[in-house]
């Protein structure tokens, strides 16, 4: 997750409540429907009294956090997601791998190489050549 603290109305929120906001926004249910469902909830109630003097979640609420919360949420779904695909059947996996690098280290080859090609293609469309090489990498 993102390492900023959120103070929002929604941030304040229980995390069981964050958690199915976030299933909810993730299944496409509206902002009317849900501002209505969160305010709604007892708990929602009590933590707008304590943190925001009773004040009422409000679409601009939610539509705030859609741009931040909910998109840490996301993308910490993909990455678990991803994470439990590399480790199906782990067992088969570890019989075929047993002479190769750990995973991490593909990984972190992977990467290293896509940001090299990331950073060649930013200095090619700025005119200069990649760390002042020899030019035969802008021939690859």
């Amino acid at each position: 997750m993102n390492d900023t603290t959120r103070t929002g109305k929604i941030a304040r929120l229980p995390k069981t409540v964050r958690e199915e906001l976030n299933r909810r926004l993730d299944n496409g249910e509206t902002g009317r429907s849900l501002t209505a469902w969160l305010n709604a909830l007892p708990e929602v109630r009590a933590a707008m009294e304590t943190h925001f003097a009773g004040t009422a979640i409000r679409a601009q609420n939610l539509s705030e956090w859609k741009k931040g919360g909910y998109q840490d949420w996301r993308h910490e779904q993909i990455a678990s997601a991803v994470v439990a695909h590399l480790y199906e059947g782990d067992e088969e996996r570890k019989e075929q791998t047993k002479d190769r690098p750990p995973i991490s280290e593909v990984v972190s080859r992977w990467l290293g190489a896509r940001y090299a090609v990331a950073t060649r293609q930013v200095e090619q469309a700025e005119g200069r050549r990649p760390g002042g090489c020899c030019g035969r990498c802008a021939a690859m």
